[in-house]
């Protein structure tokens, strides 16, 4: 069973198909981003760039022997957080 968008994530699958994203990469930043919610249990517009860094941080030295994985979801965690941030004036 698939676990639902949150509100934040749905807002920001707007936002990038809005920037003409692929539907792939869509869901493929959807995805990391209900990942990070889920790791850090708050909603996406409540995650500051310290705990961003953070989960980072575990991804890459924690977990060593996936390091495809830690590649996959650490760009598009930056690329949306970077965006995020500047649009809503944050960080």
């Amino acid at each position: 069973m698939k676990k639902e968008f949150s509100v934040s994530v749905l807002q920001l699958k707007q936002e990038l198909a809005y920037r003409i994203y692929s539907s792939r990469t869509i869901t493929n930043y959807c995805e990391c981003m209900m990942a990070l919610e889920t790791r850090l249990n708050k909603p996406l517009d409540q995650i500051s760039e310290s705990e961003l860094k953070s989960f980072l941080h575990y991804l890459l030295v924690h977990q060593k022997n996936q390091h495809r994985l830690s590649t996959k979801i650490s760009v598009p965690l930056k690329s949306i957080f970077r965006m995020y941030s500047k649009d809503h004036g944050r960080i």
